[in-house]
């Protein structure tokens, strides 16, 4: 629809999906679409395709991801290091969730990102083995 939100029929399977997607013309790729989430704030564009970006590359490499989502918010201290970036990828039966705080929006996705790399490559493993 006009929202971006669809259930889709593709190769005579019917997937249905949580979320907003983006369908690849041409390709039968689905792709999905990163939901950010800002608590008391309006994050940026420039700080949305960053975080788009990096869970996308990350959730690109595994097959069994269904969604994703992200929160960044605001820890309530007098320090510096208050962003939270709170980020759950959705898989099949399962969800990965990695949660950390650090000076800027950035780092914190880039440490969190760090953290469900690791979990997504456990959760490989079990696949595999």
């Amino acid at each position: 629809d006009a929202n971006g939100n669809y259930n889709t029929a593709t190769n005579g399977g019917v997937w249905q999906w949580w979320g907003k997607l983006s369908i690849t013309d041409g390709t039968n790729k689905v792709t999905m679409k990163v939901n950010i989430n800002s608590v008391h704030f309006k994050a940026d564009k420039k700080l949305e395709d960053f975080i788009t970006q990096k869970v996308e590359k990350v959730c690109s490499k595994f097959s069994d991801v269904i969604g994703s989502e992200v929160t960044l918010k605001l820890d309530n201290t007098d320090t510096p290091e208050n962003k939270i970036a709170d980020i759950r990828i959705v898989l099949k039966g399962n969800d990965l969730f990695a949660s950390k705080v650090s000076k800027s929006f950035e780092e914190s996705t880039d440490l969190a990102i760090d953290a469900l790399k690791k979990q997504l490559e456990k959760y490989k493993g079990k696949l595999e083995g």
